[in-house]
């Protein structure tokens, strides 16, 4: 029997459409959907690691100093926040918020946190923490919910400052997390901002792991991007999609073509250096800056100035990996080298502009910088940083 042609292609695309339908089917059950809950640390444990701390400029009023925070989707309105000081002239230890985001501080949800400003590196700080609520509008098959945000803010005034800034800096301390079933077992789910917005997208960082292993969830190496994998095992997930609250996410296995050694032995970048050469010597360091410039000066050799801090995390790296290394050593072997703490000599950060830590300068015996670096450098890097010009 022969098929009229207009009913053959009506045929072909009635099969087309239910074979698209099948794949669709097919590909919605390899999603797995994991529902979350707000989490904040306690004595079971807690993030490892967090963004940097952003930072909100203050106005200078006649009751304090103000500013907004912008928290939650483009519905939400921003909180006013008020640091004042609880006796005229003293210390700022309050901080006012408009948790009903309704331009006032006098609502019946609206709060103070309190504080008592502590002196550190010769510095103020005032530390305040506490839990702002974040709505999400009803959506649709989506119910409308608050998600609770734990979050931290400090003020640092720096009296020998000649302008001291005026920015109250802020930072996350909860996540969201939940757990799920899965052919490959329970998997337990974390996502975690990166910007810190109160909304969940793919600027974001997300972790997995076997729910008998869930503390290293918190390392800061589990952590990957929103469109990156994850491994579970041997088995790589994604992402698929997420809702901006962050209370679903919907995961799924993928192929990333690599095994995770390979991937793990790949984004290793400090592989270089932890494999470099050590037969227990380490570059010795002065703590007198005044003392290793006279001893460059006497000796007519360079002289090493590396600016760090306590808080610096690249700077206890470099310590244990980079100065450690037999190649380091031999090549600053004609060098003075000395240690500066960035916190306690602000003059000398002033006098050599340093911006960040570590922060490595290296200057000839009568006081002429010839070169300078910023950042982590490696075990390569500062064999060839102390190379004279």
């Amino acid at each position: 029997m022969r098929i009229p042609t207009s009913s053959f292609v009506l045929l072909l695309i009635t099969l087309t459409i239910l074979s698209a339908c099948k794949q669709s089917y097919e590909s919605d059950k390899s999603l797995i959907k994991v529902e979350l809950e707000p989490a904040a640390p306690d004595e079971n444990g807690g993030l490892r690691w967090s963004p940097k701390g952003e930072k909100l400029q203050l106005r200078e009023t006649t009751d304090g100093l103000v500013t907004e925070l912008a928290l939650g989707p483009e519905s939400a309105k921003p909180i006013n926040l008020m640091l004042f000081a609880s006796d005229p002239g003293g210390k700022y230890d309050r901080l006012a918020l408009d948790m009903d985001r309704d331009g006032d501080f006098n609502g019946d949800k609206d709060t103070v946190y309190s504080c008592v400003p502590t002196e550190r590196r010769g510095k103020t700080w005032s530390s305040f923490s506490g839990v702002i609520s974040v709505p999400f509008p009803k959506m649709k098959r989506v119910k409308a919910c608050s998600n609770p945000y734990p979050i931290a803010f400090w003020y640092v005034f720096d009296p020998l400052a000649e302008d001291s800034e005026m920015a109250l800096r802020y930072s996350r301390r909860g996540w969201m997390e939940g757990l799920a079933d899965s052919e490959f077992g329970p998997i337990r789910v974390l996502l975690t901002e990166m910007t810190m917005d109160g909304v969940f997208n793919s600027e974001d960082r997300w972790a997995i792991a076997p729910d008998s292993i869930r503390k290293s969830l918190f390392q800061s190496k589990s952590a990957k991007g929103i469109d990156t994998h994850n491994w579970f095992g041997e088995q790589a997930f994604g992402i698929d999609s997420l809702l901006p609250s962050g209370r679903i996410v919907w995961i799924k296995a993928v192929n990333p073509q690599i095994t995770r050694a390979e991937e793990e032995l790949q984004n290793d970048w400090l592989a270089v250096d932890r494999s470099a050469k050590r037969t227990g010597k380490k570059l010795e360091f002065l703590h007198d800056y005044n003392k290793a410039v006279d001893l460059a000066k006497k000796n007519g050799v360079n002289c090493l100035l590396d600016f760090e801090t306590t808080w610096c995390g690249p700077c206890k790296t470099m310590d244990q990996l980079v100065y450690t290394a037999d190649t380091v050593v031999v090549a600053a072997k004609n060098i003075v080298s000395v240690k500066i703490d960035g916190d306690e000599h602000r003059d000398l950060v002033k006098k050599y502009s340093v911006t960040g830590y570590p922060s490595l300068i290296l200057i000839s015996p009568d006081g002429k910088v010839l070169k300078r670096a910023s950042g982590y450098q490696s075990v390569s890097d500062v064999v060839k940083f102390l190379q004279s010009q």
